[in-house]
C-alpha cells in the first residue's frame, strides 16, 4: 500500500481509482448545507414588557400584580394610612405585598390580589380570596413575624387584611392612566396569626 492510499483510508475516504468518476468528498471545507452568516448581537436593551390582550406571560402577570399593588397603596393612603413597606421579602418564607400603619398606630399586613374581572357568585365577588389558602396564610404570618422581629416589635399588635383589585374590563389594566377603571374590595382582619 502506498503512503497516500493509507492516508485516504485513515481519513475514511474512498481510495481514488484511476478511470472512475470521482464524487466530491465531504470535508470541513465543504459543508453539505449552506451556513448562514453569523448573527450580530443587538446592542439595544429590551424595553419593558408590553401587555397584550389574550395570553398573559409571566412577566406580564408580574406587571399586572404590581399595578394592582400600586392601586391598593393609593387606596390605603387615601384612608390616611402610612405605607411602611412594599414587596418585603422574608427570605424563603415569602413576600409581604404591603405593610401599612393605620391612624391608631396598628401595623397591618396587606395581601393584594389583582383580577381582570370580578366574577360574581351569589351576588358576592369570589375571585381573589380563594387564592389566599391555608398555606399562603401561613407564609404571610411567618413573614410578618420575621418583619416584626427585625424591627424589634415582636410583641406589637398587628392585623392581616386582603385587598382585591378588580379591573372593570379585561383591557383596562393595559392603560397607562394613573386612574384606570377598577374597583377595590378591602376586607379587614381576614385571618389571625
Amino acid at each position: 500500500m502506498t503512503g497516500s492510499l493509507k492516508r485516504e483510508i485513515a481519513l475514511n475516504k474512498a481510495p481514488k481509482e484511476p478511470g472512475l468518476p470521482q464524487t466530491p468528498e465531504l470535508t470541513p471545507d465543504r459543508p453539505t448545507k449552506p451556513v448562514p452568516p453569523p448573527v450580530q448581537a443587538s446592542r439595544t436593551k429590551p424595553g419593558p414588557p408590553v401587555l397584550t390582550p389574550g395570553t398573559v406571560s409571566r412577566s406580564q402577570k408580574k406587571l399586572i400584580a404590581r399595578r394592582g399593588e400600586e392601586i391598593a397603596a393609593i387606596y390605603l393612603k387615601g384612608k390616611g394610612w402610612n405605607i411602611l413597606g412594599r414587596n418585603w421579602r422574608a427570605g424563603r418564607f415569602g413576600e409581604l405585598d404591603l405593610i401599612a400603619r393605620d391612624g391608631a398606630g396598628l401595623t397591618i399586613f396587606v395581601e393584594v390580589k389583582t383580577r381582570k374581572k370580578a366574577p360574581v357568585t351569589f351576588g358576592i365577588p369570589s375571585s381573589g380570596f380563594d387564592a389566599v389558602d391555608w398555606r399562603k396564610r401561613q407564609k404571610i404570618v411567618t413573614s410578618a413575624k420575621s418583619y416584626l422581629g427585625r424591627k424589634r416589635q415582636s410583641d406589637a399588635a398587628c392585623r392581616f387584611d386582603i385587598i382585591v383589585v378588580y379591573f372593570e374590563d379585561s383591557t383596562s389594566f393595559l392603560s397607562d392612566s394613573p386612574d384606570p377603571p377598577c374597583s377595590v374590595l378591602h376586607v379587614e382582619d381576614i385571618f389571625s396569626s
